[in-house]
């Protein structure tokens, strides 16, 4: 699978080398828009599922006969 072109915002036209340069220049000013934000709610996301599934012992009989 090649995958050249990454999902751009509708104010963007990735053909035009001004647009992709003025969102370039956002994208490392503003912190919410990057990577390491994205990264980040992406763990407390996975974080929270873990805990759930943590507080149940998989492994134990709750019900009589099952």
């Amino acid at each position: 699978m090649s995958h050249v072109e990454g999902g751009w915002p509708a104010t963007c036209d990735p053909t035009e080398p001004v647009d992709v340069q003025r969102y370039e220049k956002n994208l490392y000013r503003d912190t919410t828009l990057g990577f390491s934000h994205a990264t980040r709610e992406m763990v407390t996301g996975a974080g929270n599922c873990i805990r759930q599934n943590n507080e149940i012992d998989l492994f134990e009989e709750y019900f009589s006969g099952e």
